[in-house]
Protein backbone atom coordinates (compact mmCIF):
# COMPACT_ATOMS: atom_id res chain seq x y z
CA UNK A 1 0.00 0.00 0.00
CA UNK A 2 2.80 2.50 0.51
CA UNK A 3 4.07 1.90 -2.80
CA UNK A 4 0.90 2.42 -4.75
CA UNK A 5 0.52 5.78 -2.05
CA UNK A 6 3.83 6.14 -3.80
CA UNK A 7 3.00 6.14 -7.55
CA UNK A 8 -0.24 8.46 -6.72
CA UNK A 9 1.95 11.09 -5.63
CA UNK A 10 4.04 10.68 -8.24
CA UNK A 11 1.60 10.89 -10.92
CA UNK A 12 -0.32 13.72 -9.48
CA UNK A 13 3.13 15.93 -9.35
CA UNK A 14 3.76 14.65 -12.77
CA UNK A 15 -0.04 15.83 -14.23
CA UNK A 16 0.97 19.16 -12.46
CA UNK A 17 4.27 19.60 -14.34
CA UNK A 18 2.47 18.64 -17.32
CA UNK A 19 -0.48 21.15 -16.70
CA UNK A 20 2.31 23.89 -16.08
CA UNK A 21 4.47 23.05 -19.49
CA UNK A 22 0.64 23.23 -21.50
CA UNK A 23 -0.29 26.52 -20.14
CA UNK A 24 3.32 27.61 -20.49
CA UNK A 25 3.04 26.65 -24.14
CA UNK A 26 -0.07 28.79 -24.36
CA UNK A 27 1.86 31.90 -23.94
CA UNK A 28 3.02 32.12 -27.62
CA UNK A 29 -0.19 32.38 -29.05
CA UNK A 30 -1.68 34.63 -26.57
CA UNK A 31 0.85 37.30 -27.00
CA UNK A 32 0.10 36.94 -30.83
CA UNK A 33 -3.42 37.33 -30.09
CA UNK A 34 -3.31 39.93 -27.83
CA UNK A 35 -0.87 41.91 -30.35
CA UNK A 36 -3.88 42.39 -32.58
CA UNK A 37 -5.66 43.99 -30.01
CA UNK A 38 -3.34 46.07 -27.66
CA UNK A 39 -0.32 48.07 -28.75
CA UNK A 40 2.38 45.63 -26.87
CA UNK A 41 6.10 47.23 -26.89
CA UNK A 42 8.29 45.65 -29.25
CA UNK A 43 5.93 43.83 -31.15
CA UNK A 44 3.84 45.36 -33.89
CA UNK A 45 0.55 43.90 -34.67
CA UNK A 46 1.55 42.67 -37.97
CA UNK A 47 4.24 40.59 -37.01
CA UNK A 48 2.74 39.40 -33.72
CA UNK A 49 0.21 37.60 -36.26
CA UNK A 50 3.39 36.21 -38.11
CA UNK A 51 4.97 35.35 -35.31
CA UNK A 52 1.61 33.25 -33.99
CA UNK A 53 1.49 31.55 -37.13
CA UNK A 54 5.27 30.48 -37.27
CA UNK A 55 4.59 29.15 -33.87
CA UNK A 56 2.16 27.41 -34.83
CA UNK A 57 3.90 25.77 -37.76
CA UNK A 58 6.51 24.93 -35.50
CA UNK A 59 4.28 23.13 -32.90
CA UNK A 60 2.79 21.25 -35.72
CA UNK A 61 6.07 20.47 -37.42
CA UNK A 62 6.89 17.94 -33.76
CA UNK A 63 3.30 16.43 -34.03
CA UNK A 64 3.60 15.19 -37.79
CA UNK A 65 1.08 17.35 -39.24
Amino acid sequence: RAQTAGCVKALRELERAGEALGLAGLLPFAAAALSQYASLPLLAPAFGLQVGIVYGAVILSFLGL
